[in-house]
């Protein structure tokens, strides 16, 4: 995730522990590895702000490690993901 104006926005998880460079255009938050664009998000006042690809890849990699993509895309629709969040904060 990267913070812009106290929100968060998702990136690929391969970027952890990246410097990344960011640009606002047209109310975007534009997300670039060097020249390259990694990902786009509408700004927002919500503080988490995650790209579908990103909130599987997330999940997948830590909270429901061992889970098929469809079993996480069958949680993502059907849970209020924001209690992961919380859970995660409390270790």
């Amino acid at each position: 995730m990267i913070v812009y104006r106290g929100n968060r926005y998702s990136v690929p998880t391969r970027f952890i522990n990246h410097y990344l460079g960011i640009r606002i255009i047209d109310n975007q938050v534009h997300i670039y590895d060097n020249t390259e664009l990694i990902r786009c998000h509408k700004i927002t006042n919500t503080y988490l702000n995650y790209n579908n690809k990103d909130k599987l890849e997330i999940l997948k990699s830590d909270l429901l490690y061992g889970l098929t993509d469809k079993e996480i895309e069958d949680k993502i629709t059907n849970t209020d993901l924001q209690i992961y969040d919380f859970l995660k904060g409390m270790n």
